[in-house]
This record gives structure tokens, C-alpha cells and sequence, in this order.
């Protein structure tokens, strides 16, 4: 059975349409249907998009014509929609971004956020759909609502002044315009924070070779180095067995933290890669010179295969090597070292922290938008920038980790991060025995 859809729009114009269109919510991907936003109208020959001729005036709908690039996308893309219908639904069809969620404004209203143009779809215009019966409520826009009623009296929150950035607070009163709350910290706070931000600031700064340079140092050829880098088996007792140091690895696009980076398609290795390296050329006994070129394992050892895996093997636990943490390219963490002083500091600091040591102070004539609610957390923070080392708070009241506990950054990943928290809690986890 194929469905057959009737374009309404069959005998107009696309630039009727898109006066009538453009800039309104709409809703696509049908039958699975997702809200978006209309941008432009477009046919084989022009794209109609609404703009601002004259400041002060109202948008008028404009038509550009396609460049020759852009018409041979425009019909690719139609011919995409068309064939996706067909082929997958069984729909015979005959620009908008879509919505990322609500965005909450300084004055407390609730409305919608869409996505940038680089987020774009191209729909059918007979296969979207103006109104729907039933609204999501997850992205229904609010009104500003009043304060006594968005943040009673004894309601938990964040005080987001200048002062006292991120102290945990709790309201005491309210008027149609301000809030008075009472600030709850510990006089050390600023200290302790500076005594974490010395241990990030105090690591030893590595310098980066490109491979070929590493190599030229280190007196072997490059494909001697890439070889030992990553992992090298060796057969020995019938079995497979890694020689290499495995600092790096080009197919699972993985790195080890201070030892070696890629940088564009090139690998660069640190001045604790490379002395580590001249000590593996130098430490187990290979065959005079077979770190060179490291043609076969028959080349490798002098004596019994045997024995010489063993050595190395030796070798490379009395140097930690299988100990290093290989981590995403795209990845950046503090070292072990580092981040046991973190945790030795916030170790002291919860020894020397009591119910008798917090501090509280009165500050009235709060504006709505100087506090930070932890409902509203999913509203306000979604575009925060970290760093390593930067201290943080958790302030949304969902989760596994407590309202309000304080840790410090130590990995960024692509789309998460690795805090190591003050307090321990159910379910934290050693960050990989970090």
C-alpha cells in the first residue's frame, strides 16, 4: 500500500508561500514530526527569504537566484526527500532548523531556541504540518512569572554576584521586583580555590617534537620510531607478544597525556616521550642496532627470542610503561600526579571544614537574574566553556552528584568532562584509577 500526499500548494506561487511562511514555526519530518522554524522557500530556479530592506520597514520577501553550484544541491537534496518518502515510508510526495528546546531569558520568561543556519533541513513543503492537536509541554513557552511565586521563601539557590560567584544561598523574602537572600560560605573558600588553581598552574610545560625531529635525535629512522611508538608484536613461545610503547595509536585515534599529540596529520612527541624512548633503544638488549630499522623479529635479539621478551617486558614495568592511560586525540586530562595533589588538598581542606566554620550574610535588592535557580540550570547553562583546573559547583538538583559539592576539572572530552568531586558519593567512579 503507498499513500498519496496532495500538495496544497500545488498552483501557487513559492513567493506567496513564503510570505505566508517564512519565519513561522512549522512541524516536519513527518510522520515522526519535530518543530522547526522556516527560513526560506525555494524552487529550481530562486530562494525566496524574508529581509530588512530599509531599516525601520518591515521584511519583504526576496528572491535570489541559485548559482549553478547551489541549484545542482537544491535538486539533489529534492530528489533525496522524494526518494526517502517513497522508498522507506511508502509516501508518494508527488529550509527550517530545528528546535533545540526552550532558553530561559534574564527576565524569566521561557521561550523557544532554535538551531543555527548551519543546522538547515530542507523539507517538502506539502509534508509539513502548521498546527498540531496535541503541544509538547517540554517546549511550551511561559510567561514571566512572579517572583514570590517562582522563588518562595526557603527556596534553595545560587547567588551569582560579582562577590560571591556561585555561594550557595537561600531566599528570605520577596517584592514584585528584587529578592533578599542569605549567603551561606566558608571565609577559606577564595584561598582554597587558589591553592588548586597553583597545582594546575605549576605543572611542567612540555615541548613537542614533530616525529621526524624526535626520530633525528633519538638516531632511528621514522619508521623505526612510528613502529615502537605504537605497538610492535613480536612472536616468541607461540604467541604474539607487544614490544612497542604504545604512546600512540593512528587507527583508534588515541594519544597518551604528556607523551605524544597529533598535530594536523602529523605526530609530535614530548622531551618525556623522547627520553623515554632513547632509554627503550638503549635499556633492553636488542641486537646492535635493530632499533634503527626494526625490519623482523629475527633481527631483534641476539640470543633466544625468549628471553629477550622477558627482559623488555621487565624493562617496561620498572618504567610504568603499560601504565599509561591512552586517551581520545580529542582529548585533554591532567596527569595522575597532578590529580592525586588535587585530591590530597580537598582531602585537607574536608579534615579542617566544620558546621561551625560557615559564614552567612544578608544581601537584599536582588535582581530575578543575579540568582540561578536548580531547575533553571538546563536553561542558563547550556553554552559554559571549562578549562582544566577551573573549579566548578554542581548545581542542578537532579543526579548522582550532590546539590552543591565543589570539585575540580581534570579531563575534557568531546561532549563531557572528568571532575574530581570533594566529597566522595555512591556513585562516583575512580576516573580509571586516576
Amino acid at each position: 500500500m503507498a499513500v498519496h500526499i496532495q500538495n496544497a500548494h500545488e498552483n501557487r506561487k513559492v513567493e506567496d508561500i513564503a510570505q505566508e511562511m517564512v519565519g513561522k514555526r512549522t512541524f516536519i519530518g513527518w510522520p515522526f514530526l519535530q518543530e522547526g522554524l522556516v527560513t526560506a522557500a525555494s524552487d529550481s530556479l530562486f530562494k525566496y527569504e524574508k529581509l530588512v530592506l530599509v531599516p525601520g520597514t518591515l521584511a519583504k520577501v526576496v528572491s535570489n537566484p541559485h548559482s549553478h553550484q547551489s541549484l545542482s544541491h537544491w535538486k539533489g537534496k529534492a530528489e533525496r526527500i522524494e526518494t526517502l518518502y517513497s522508498k522507506r515510508c511508502g509516501v508518494i510526495t508527488g529550509a527550517r532548523p530545528s528546535l533545540k528546546g526552550l532558553k530561559r531569558l534574564e527576565s524569566g520568561a521561557l521561550v523557544k531556541d532554535y538551531e543555527g543556519p548551519e543546522k538547515e533541513l530542507e523539507q517538502a513543503v506539502q509534508m509539513v504540518i502548521s498546527e498540531v492537536a496535541s503541544e509538547d509541554p517540554r517546549f511550551i513557552e511561559k510567561d514571566v512569572p512572579p517572583l514570590s511565586e517562582e522563588f518562595p521563601d526557603g527556596t534553595n539557590i545560587f547567588f551569582l554576584g560579582e562577590h560571591a560567584y556561585g555561594v550557595a544561598a537561600q531566599v528570605s523574602s520577596t517584592t514584585d521586583s528584587a529578592l533578599s537572600v542569605v549567603l551561606a560560605f566558608f571565609l577559606s573558600d577564595k584561598t582554597e580555590n587558589n591553592k588548586f588553581k597553583i597545582i594546575v598552574d605549576s605543572r611542567i610545560s612540555q615541548h613537542y617534537l614533530p616525529s621526524f625531529k624526535a626520530a633525528s635525535t633519538i638516531g632511528m629512522s621514522p619508521r623505526a620510531l612510528s613502529k615502537i611508538t605504537s605497538s610492535f608484536m613480536v612472536p616468541s613461545d607461540h604467541q604474539k607478544n607487544n614490544l612497542g610503547l604504545s604512546i600512540k595509536f593512528e587507527v583508534k585515534g588515541l594519544k597518551v597525556i604528556d607523551y605524544s599529540r597529533k598535530a594536523g596529520r602529523y605526530w609530535e612527541f614530548s622531551e618525556k616521550a623522547v627520553d623515554l624512548i632513547r632509554e627503550y633503544k638503549v635499556g633492553p638488549v636488542w641486537t646492535k642496532g635493530a632499533t634503527s630499522y626494526m625490519a623482523c623479529a629475527t633481527d631483534i635479539f641476539d640470543f633466544h627470542a625468549d628471553a629477550g621478551v622477558k627482559e623488555v617486558k621487565s624493562w617496561f614495568k620498572s618504567k610504568g610503561v603499560r601504565d599509561l592511560e591512552p586517551v581520545s586525540l580529542f582529548s585533554d586530562s591532567l596527569a595522575k600526579s597532578t590529580v592525586k595533589e588535587i585530591e590530597q588538598v580537598a582531602d585537607d581542606i574536608n579534615k579542617n571544614r566544620s558546621k561551625a566554620g560557615i559564614k552567612k550574610a544578608i544581601v537584599k535588592n536582588i535582581p530575578r537574574h543575579a540568582v540561578l535557580k536548580p531547575s533553571h540550570a538546563i536553561y542558563q547553562l547550556q553554552n559554559q566553556r571549562f578549562a582544566l583546573g577551573d573549579r566548578v559547583t554542581m548545581v542542578q538538583d537532579s543526579g548522582g552528584v550532590p546539590l552543591s559539592a565543589k570539585g575540580v576539572v581534570v579531563g575534557l572530552n568531546t561532549k563531557s568532562m572528568d571532575v574530581v568531586w570533594d566529597v566522595p558519593f555512591m556513585s562516583g567512579t575512580t576516573l580509571g584509577d586516576k
